[in-house]
């Protein structure tokens, strides 16, 4: 459940709460401080406070970037499909097509509305400039993770996929400040994640984080994060959205590193390309 799906539970909250949750989804492009909120929605700093933790935030400023950012990917959205389950029992093969293609439709528009020209320029030049590069990835992420190693190497990076080896601690404990660090997961729920992220901050390793859980330690504490909005929860048929939109953002990660240096990349590629005809 995103941030905007559960601001729209009047169970969570007390009617002070409430108060400020309607206000603002009634205002969603106002850019309000606290004091202009507190004012304009009649409650007071506490019933913020209050109102942000229960919706995951340690306080207000962190809860509005959240916000701001879920209203912007939301100006994109068309049509509305669920993303856990995008086709029912009782419908045809070819609605369930169209639901299939909304589903990538709005799951690329979601996508944009998040993703900042500068950010991913400064992570492609991390990943290129690193050393060596590691990626912490397990289960459904591990796929994706796969194939955006396998891009890399197109371009002479060489990733290490830490969990194929189960050696995650190792490999934490042995890299530098010259390498750089991927967390590839939806929850970043396992368990294992967090220790080997703390061994990475001791060494102060750059760690780019990319996950749909925007109040986790990992994401709040990495060096760069790519965030994508919540659209999956509970029982879902398969990770439709979530692989899709992993794949989407290593894949402009990859572009971005192709593009420092675009000439020398193309005329690589060719060479590549005539020494195995």
């Amino acid at each position: 459940m995103n941030l905007l799906q559960k601001m729209e539970d009047d169970r969570l909250f007390s009617r002070g709460e409430r108060e400020v949750v309607h206000f603002l989804l009634g205002h969603p492009t106002e850019n309000l401080t606290i004091k202009e909120l507190v004012e304009q929605s009649g409650t007071s700093n506490a019933t913020v406070i209050r109102m942000c933790r229960k919706l995951g935030y340690d306080g207000y400023r962190q809860f509005k970037l959240e916000f701001i950012r879920e209203v912007e990917s939301r100006k994109y959205l068309k049509e509305t499909v669920d993303y856990s389950r995008p086709f029912q029992a009782q419908e045809s093969i070819q609605e369930m097509i169209c639901k299939m293609g909304t589903l990538y439709k709005e799951s690329t528009d979601l996508l944009l509305g998040i993703l900042d020209g500068k950010v991913i320029t400064e992570i492609s030049r991390m990943i290129l400039k690193a050393q060596r590069v590691y990626i912490y990835a397990v289960s459904d992420s591990m796929i994706t993770a796969r194939g955006f190693a396998n891009k890399l190497l197109k371009l002479n990076i060489y990733p290490t996929l830490v969990y194929e080896y189960q050696e995650e601690y190792t490999f934490s404990y042995n890299m530098t400040d010259r390498d750089c660090a991927v967390f590839l997961s939806y929850s970043l729920s396992y368990e294992r994640f967090k220790k080997a992220f703390q061994m990475l901050k001791s060494k102060r390793v750059p760690v780019l984080t990319i996950t749909a859980n925007e109040s986790h330690a990992i994401t709040k504490l990495s060096t760069y994060r790519l965030v994508i909005p919540r659209m999956e929860s509970g029982f879902k048929i398969a990770p439709f959205y979530s692989q899709f939109a992993f794949g989407f953002l290593c894949d402009v990660i990859y572009a971005g590193i192709y593009a420092l240096d675009y000439q020398y990349n193309q005329e690589r590629k060719r060479e590549l390309d005539e020494a195995v005809r």
